[in-house]
């Protein structure tokens, strides 16, 4: 079964990221290129990796 993917407003994602089904991604993030989302993203935050993990808040 495939889950819905929730994106914020606002967010930024870098190219060939891959977004996990089920995961909610918080108004403001940005996703570096190349990530795995594999977990629900706090808003305003800046994600990268694989899989992906917070690498730091970001100034609203």
């Amino acid at each position: 079964m495939a889950l819905p993917i929730e994106i914020g407003d606002g967010c930024w994602i870098g190219a060939r990221t891959i977004i996990l089904g089920g995961v909610r991604m918080g108004p403001g993030c940005v996703v570096g290129a190349g990530s795995v989302v594999t977990r629900n993203v706090p808003a305003n935050v800046l994600v990268a990796g694989v899989p992906a993990r917070v690498v730091r808040e970001l100034v609203e």
